[in-house]
């Protein structure tokens, strides 16, 4: 059975009750963005994430990327850990690959040094893309050994591949602010609550049952743009949502921007 779950950036001004009350039983955080450097963190993920353990609602995280090789990847895996704290979220690791100034390079590579640094740290993880670049350009099969989070603003997911996670609306009201929304197609906890260096192995399994299941999202990103001038890229997203623009204008299919 689905389990419905919003994806969250910035500290949020919700309480967890808000959250049960509209049937959201976890939630995916914003670590940061790019490598460890100064400011290259997410001002909310702290908070976030001790607001949640606090009423025992369980999280993963997501780690926005502009890596283009495989020491990209791995320099972005450490700030994430850095940022986790030694935490090992029940909803995995995400490795957020979107940003249109990482097409031309190594893709596959800048995965593999990502997903490869948390999974020996013992950790689940990975890979959040829209349908379109998991259509267009993260092809190759290395991305069949990690977990999908795939996003398509659709009233169905079109993604004919394997996926764990459906982003599924990025107009989810809750207490008077705005959400991505997403399903979850598979029991993470009990996924991770065993040993959870077994991703792989258990992922194998899982893709034969899931999939069909879902689909992504593309289009145009502003993470980059914005992020080069001090500001969060998904709240920059979001004022524009609420403000009823669409400044995707592609059929539901857009690019998160971290």
């Amino acid at each position: 059975m689905a389990v419905k779950g919003v994806d969250i950036s910035g500290p949020i001004r919700i309480t967890p009750d808000q959250l049960r009350a509209a049937g959201v039983e976890f939630v995916l955080c914003k670590t940061g963005f790019g490598s460890d450097y100064p400011g290259q963190q997410d001002s909310g993920f702290q908070g976030n994430v001790e607001m949640l353990e606090a009423a025992g609602i369980p999280w993963g995280a997501y780690h926005y990327s502009y890596a283009k090789d495989r020491q990209g990847g791995i320099r972005e895996a450490q700030h994430c850990l850095r940022l986790l704290g030694g935490r090992k979220p029940l909803y995995g690791v995400w490795f957020d690959m979107e940003d249109e100034s990482t097409l031309g390079g190594d893709l596959p590579g800048a995965a593999q040094g990502f997903c490869n640094t948390i999974e020996e740290a013992g950790l689940y993880c990975g890979v959040y893309a829209s349908t379109s670049w998991w259509q267009d350009y993260l092809t190759d099969p290395v991305f069949d050994r990690w977990d999908k989070w795939v996003a398509q603003y659709h009233k169905e997911c079109q993604y004919q591949g394997s996926y764990g996670i459906w982003q599924y609306t990025d107009a989810l009201e809750i207490g008077g602010q705005t959400f991505d929304g997403n399903w979850a197609y598979k029991d993470y906890p009990a996924i991770t609550g065993g040993s959870m260096a077994k991703s792989r192995v258990l992922q194998t399994q899982e893709n034969r049952m899931t999939r069909g299941f879902g689909n992504g999202h593309s289009g145009v990103d502003f993470g980059r743009y914005h992020a080069r001038r001090g500001l969060d890229p998904r709240a920059v997203r979001c004022d524009l949502g609420q403000a009823g623009i669409d400044p995707f204008g592609n059929g539901g299919e857009r690019t998160r921007g971290g």
